[in-house]
């Protein structure tokens, strides 16, 4: 149980510092589109893109997220296979849990980390859109 604990808190922390990272270039990259002296208006066209070009790079993060935890699970030999590891992996960060794919008892655990760490990776990921969203909508004077 100990190594379970261990093991799903060194993901999760390493989990959290790779979606920090996308979440930093993406204020990098909007600081520097949007960096300007006198406040420009953000035409709705403008405000889609970027909101949806933020959407697309954070859900990337995500992807390699559960990469990562897939990963873990080849590597412990939880899954034969790794689409098997990815599957269980995707299904159970989103927290969706369909039960075709479960980890052995000796596992079970894990799973709840993984569960955890996608709850929380989607309330930062909200909170970082909300963000652009009213940083966007500043930019117009709203």
């Amino acid at each position: 149980m100990l190594v379970q604990i261990l093991l799903g808190l060194a993901v999760i922390v390493l989990s959290v510092v790779v979606q920090v990272i996308f979440i930093e270039l993406t204020a990098g990259v909007l600081k520097r589109k949007f960096a300007s002296s006198t406040p420009t208006k953000v035409h709705f066209s403008k405000f889609v893109l970027t909101l949806s070009a933020v959407t697309l790079w954070l859900l990337i993060g995500l992807l390699v997220v559960v990469t990562l935890w897939s990963v873990v699970f080849v590597l412990v030999s939880v899954f034969p296979t790794s689409e098997e590891s990815f599957y269980f992996s995707l299904v159970a960060f989103t927290t969706l849990g369909f039960g075709d794919v479960i980890v052995p008892i000796e596992w079970r655990i894990l799973a709840g980390f993984i569960a955890t760490n996608g709850f929380l990776l989607f309330g930062l990921n909200t909170a970082v859109l909300l963000e652009v969203m009213l940083r966007l909508r500043s930019e117009n004077g709203r």
